[in-house]
């Protein structure tokens, strides 16, 4: 099965589980920039390219890759309350990702499989001390599982499309960007007296 139990603790927890401490267990990053503008947007295009690689990679006769239910996961992953974009810290309980989509465990679990069999989602699973002595119990207990996403994993095609809606807007910021130090500058030679403005 998929249960291990710990040496001397007998606590049963998931295999390959780490503790929270533990650096293999540090996988979260910034949500795009990590700031709340860039990150807002970053997650708006990751759910684009999701839908648009469900329904490009969807076969004749065959059930959507990822499917709808999967895409309402992700969405509640992104759009988890409180969701520090600079950290992105995201560790939810199975039942809370279940209030958020009202999808049953079972639901929950497979489509966290699907995200993650196509790249869109990773996870570590996680044990965490329970501070009990010795006798008196277990001393380790199952975490939550920590959520990250690693644009490696994306399929070339994903990974490409992703790339191609983020650069269109920095791409359209940097024009702005432009025209308002250019306008700025107008403005700065239209106050200043002819003798200052030099050569």
């Amino acid at each position: 099965g998929d249960v291990l139990r710990l040496k001397r603790t007998y606590e049963p927890v998931r295999r390959h589980s780490y503790d929270i401490a533990d650096r293999r267990s540090q996988v979260f990053r910034p949500i795009g920039d990590g700031t709340k503008k860039g990150a807002m947007f970053w997650r708006d295009k990751y759910l684009q390219v999701a839908e648009e690689y469900d329904w490009s990679m969807k076969r004749k006769g065959a059930r959507h890759p990822l499917g709808a239910n999967a895409l309402r996961v992700l969405k509640a992953l992104l759009w988890l309350p409180g969701l520090n974009f600079k950290t992105g810290r995201i560790e939810p309980a199975i039942t809370t990702i279940m209030k958020m989509t009202r999808f049953a465990k079972a639901t929950v679990v497979a489509a966290l499989r699907r995200l993650k069999e196509h790249g869109f989602l990773d996870w570590v699973r996680r044990t965490e001390k329970t501070g009990r002595e010795r006798g008196e119990g277990p001393q380790v207990k199952q975490a939550t599982n920590a959520y990250f996403f690693s644009l490696k994993r994306l399929t070339q095609r994903a990974a490409a499309r992703l790339r191609q809606l983020l650069g269109g807007r920095a791409a359209v910021e940097a024009r702005q960007a432009k025209r308002s130090t250019a306008a700025a500058l107008r403005a700065t030679a239209a106050t200043t007296p002819l003798g200052e403005l030099g050569s």
